[in-house]
């Protein structure tokens, strides 16, 4: 009973148990089948004691019988003598000293005691015979059952294998099957992850090349920046400094051509028209290279002497300090309206800041 009942305990707990055993290495199953052979391994101790007892017990029991039927031998030996004394004596006396029949009589009775005493031994050993069979009988049951518990949990731990390892692959199964399935959950997922990568990264591309386009087309002068006219007098490095501050320069981009001058002077700070001297001559970015002693703009590119875009040559070509360029004459009754020229970069002035939008 007790080994169907450890049989019921390992089938409730296959289940429950694999994801333990995986995870620290033992078996609960294969532990209770190692303790059901130990439930065997005791009742196999436990008979081999009742077996060497038992030896013990029917040793003991024939020393016994040997004794008993040594002294029975021993007993029918004495009778023996004393009846052929008896008949010697009898057959050769008439008549008896009275004493002498009295030690026949004390003969007789010695030999009815040692008839009556060798029956008893003789009963005993009968006993103890009998005695010993049915304990051989007994234990011999006793190890027919054992053996036949023995082969039928035997059976049982075959069985509770077979079921264990059918168990066990069917789980294993399962787990491949389930490593399987997020694999390929896996690698579907990332295809889907990698295909919003591209299909964002498409986006980004996309808004950003629309955000430049919106960008080059902001400004008074749909070129990207916004401007600032300085309406507070510092030197040439000074006001770029102001501008690089506002996350600027000073301004150039549009300003290599007449027309772009007029849009943002003219046309967006409305300076062209006003009357007021005061807002002529900012500073832009322009100014003299101190090795080809040409005047270029901040990003590099040469601004060339032209008679449109230049006051005058020989101021394009001052070499006595007047490295840093303004815009002047800018009323446009002014003979020299917007045409740039040469000052000292240390003069403060009013000057113009361009601000990408």
């Amino acid at each position: 009973m007790k080994y169907f009942t450890l049989m019921m305990m390992l089938m409730a707990s296959i289940n429950d148990c694999y994801s333990a055993s995986v995870t620290t290495g033992s078996d609960p199953a294969i532990d209770l089948i190692l303790v059901m052979l130990q439930e065997i391994k005791g009742d196999v101790a436990e008979l081999t004691v009742k077996t060497d007892s038992l030896v013990a017990t029917t040793e003991s029991l024939q020393a016994t019988i040997g004794v008993l039927s040594l002294k029975v031998r021993n007993n029918e030996d004495d009778i023996a003598d004393l009846m052929e004394f008896k008949n010697t004596v009898e057959t050769g006396t008439g008549s008896m000293d009275p004493a002498i029949q009295q030690q026949i009589t004390d003969l007789s009775s010695n030999v009815t005691a040692l008839t009556e005493e060798n029956e008893e031994i003789q009963q005993q050993v009968v006993d103890l015979s009998i005695k010993e069979q049915n304990d051989y009988d007994g234990l011999n049951a006793d190890i027919t059952a054992l053996n036949s518990t023995v082969h039928a949990n035997n059976q049982e731990v075959k069985d509770l294998k077979n079921t264990v390892e059918t168990e066990t692959s069917s789980i294993q199964q399962q787990v491949t099957d389930l490593s399987i399935k997020e694999q390929s959950d896996y690698d579907e997922l990332d295809a889907d992850i990698a295909a919003l990568n591209s299909t964002v990264q498409a986006n980004y591309q996309e808004l950003k090349g629309d955000v430049d386009n919106i960008a080059k087309t902001c400004g008074p002068l749909s070129n990207g920046y916004n401007y600032e006219f300085l309406d507070t007098s510092y030197t040439w490095n000074a006001a770029r400094t102001v501008c690089q501050s506002k996350g600027g320069d000073l301004a150039y981009h549009g300003l290599d051509t007449l027309n772009g001058r007029e849009q943002l002077l003219c046309g967006h700070f409305n300076l062209c028209d006003n009357g007021d001297v005061s807002d002529g001559s900012p500073y832009i970015g322009l100014r003299r290279d101190t090795t080809t002693r040409m005047f270029e703009y901040l990003d590099g590119e040469l601004s060339p002497f032209d008679d449109q875009l230049w006051g005058g040559l020989d101021d394009y070509n001052q070499s006595y300090d007047q490295d840093c360029g303004h815009l002047s004459g800018i009323e446009h009754n002014n003979p020299n309206f917007l045409q740039a020229y040469s000052y000292p970069c240390n003069v403060d002035k009013l000057s113009i800041c361009e601000i990408p939008c």
